[in-house]
């Protein structure tokens, strides 16, 4: 029984951990799929409000554009409205810081600077450099008018916007320079790095974004990353284009970490969160999940158990007198079917006068008898082997000793049985016959049965006529073999 709930004890401790180990495998994988789930949504945000930056940026500029032009015009119509204007400095500097502009210069007709705010510049054409050469095209197409983009002025080096348009009257061109403060802060503002810095921070997420072509990082809300290389930090500088990039690896400063990158537009969009922030719940979860497990197991093995007893209770009655609390026939016939045969001693065992004791005094005198019997038996025998009831007064021995101890168990059971006295009746006689496996090179424990009883009905024979009377009976003391 004992080794039998050892065993039980060990399934269950295994089921535990086995059980246990499974949860901790789903609740990784529920893990990494929240973590998927969520970087997808920040990036797609991500892309959104680049998207929405790059749209901003663009009507910024485009409205600053139609402004100048608006401003090149008004210059234009002044001139030609006053005569001389454009060629008196102060006056034109008195306009420019009326119309909010930085520069005023003239171009004449073959696209070279005669007059304006800076004298400095005069001279200066359309082949003087990159960024004047910009509007070559005003020379051939005189409804056009054009504004650059911020752009380095070549001579002064400053963030410059220019717009320039021909005069009413296409004798000379007028261009207007503005360093767009407004502007330049807007798109300052409008950066990448800027971008990401406003972002919302979330505990354990981190947004990185790199350029596509040199993997510098650009902008992260963990600012250590900024102007590093993907590669250097532990993010990997490589994805697939057509699809969201999941992996684990080790960032700098931020520990072990599950990354997913996506490449959008000029740029590498990357989510990082930190595992020990994802799965900051996981030992509470596991450690709730094994108290359940354990309650649950220990109320199934006390189940097991108590439903293992009864049914164990049940076998055991099934196979046991109930009178006597020894085996019954049907324990014997169990058995023998497993008893080893070396070293056996098979004894077979009568109770006398049986019958004329329950003639005599009744049932319970009898039962008495049988009970007492048995008892002596379980006192000599019990620890050698195993003792059968085969019913009425017929009882039977398997026992495994030595032919020494044997013949001392005898001498323990002459003694016992001379010695017992019972309420309603004095004494009792017991006929024994015996046989040892070994007496037989080869023999069944059928056959050995049938020695045995020979032998125990032989000496029962030996003994005197049974009397008349139990009375009489009883003053046989002596035991038959």
């Amino acid at each position: 029984m004992r080794r039998r709930h050892f065993y039980l004890g060990v399934l269950c401790t295994a089921v535990i951990v086995m059980l246990t180990g499974f949860e901790y495998l789903i609740q990784i994988r529920s893990h990494k799929d929240r973590v998927q789930k969520t970087s997808l949504v920040l990036i797609q945000q991500l892309e959104t409000i680049i998207e929405g930056n790059q749209k901003e940026e663009q009507s910024l500029i485009e409205s600053l554009k139609e402004d100048y032009v608006t401003r090149a015009k008004a210059v234009s119509y002044m001139v030609d409205n006053l005569s001389g204007l454009d060629r008196n400095l102060n006056e034109l500097t008195r306009i420019a810081s009326l119309m909010s502009v930085d520069e005023i210069h003239f171009f004449d007709t073959t696209g070279a600077i005669y007059s304006g705010t800076n004298p400095e510049y005069y001279g200066y054409n359309f082949n003087s450099g990159e960024q004047i050469g910009f509007f070559k095209p005003m020379l051939n197409n005189k409804a056009l008018s054009m504004c650059q983009d911020v752009t380095p002025n070549t001579a002064a080096g400053r963030s410059m916007m220019y717009a320039i348009c021909w005069s009413e009257k296409e004798s000379y061109m007028v261009q207007v320079g503005i360093s767009p403060r407004r502007l330049l802060e807007e798109l300052k503002s409008n950066e990448i790095s800027s971008v990401v810095a406003r972002i919302p921070s979330y505990d354990g997420i981190d947004l990185v974004i790199a350029h596509k072509d040199s993997k510098e990082i650009i902008g992260s809300t963990y600012s250590p990353l900024n102007r590093q290389k993907m590669g250097e930090v532990g993010l990997l500088d490589s994805y697939n284009p057509f699809k969201k990039n999941s992996y684990d690896t080790s960032v700098k400063g931020l520990g072990k970490t599950y990354c997913m990158s996506h490449g959008y537009k000029d740029y590498i969009i990357t989510v990082v969160q930190k595992k020990s922030v994802v799965h900051e719940n996981l030992p509470i979860t596991l450690l709730i999940v094994f108290s359940y497990l354990v309650l649950g197991v220990v109320v199934i093995f006390v189940v097991i158990k108590k439903f293992s007893k009864q049914i164990l209770e049940k076998e055991r009655n099934a196979i046991t007198d109930e009178l006597t609390d020894v085996y019954n026939r049907r324990g014997y016939e169990k058995f023998i079917k497993e008893a080893k045969m070396e070293n056996l001693i098979f004894v077979s065992m009568d109770l006398d006068g049986l019958k004329i004791a329950n003639d005599t005094y009744g049932h319970a005198a009898g039962d008495e008898l049988i009970a007492g019997a048995a008892k002596c038996m379980k006192e000599t025998f019990g620890n050698f082997g195993n003792i059968f009831r085969m019913g009425g007064d017929e009882f039977v021995a398997l026992l495994y000793l030595d032919e020494d101890r044997f013949k001392e168990s005898i001498k323990n059971f002459n003694r016992a049985v001379s010695h017992w006295q019972g309420k309603l009746i004095r004494q009792m006689s017991i006929s024994v016959g015996y046989v040892r496996q070994d007496e037989f090179s080869k023999i069944s424990i059928e056959d050995l049965a049938k020695i045995a009883d020979k032998r125990m009905y032989k000496m029962k024979e030996k003994s005197s006529t049974p009397p008349e009377n139990y009375e009489s009976l009883l003053k046989r003391i002596s035991i038959n073999y």
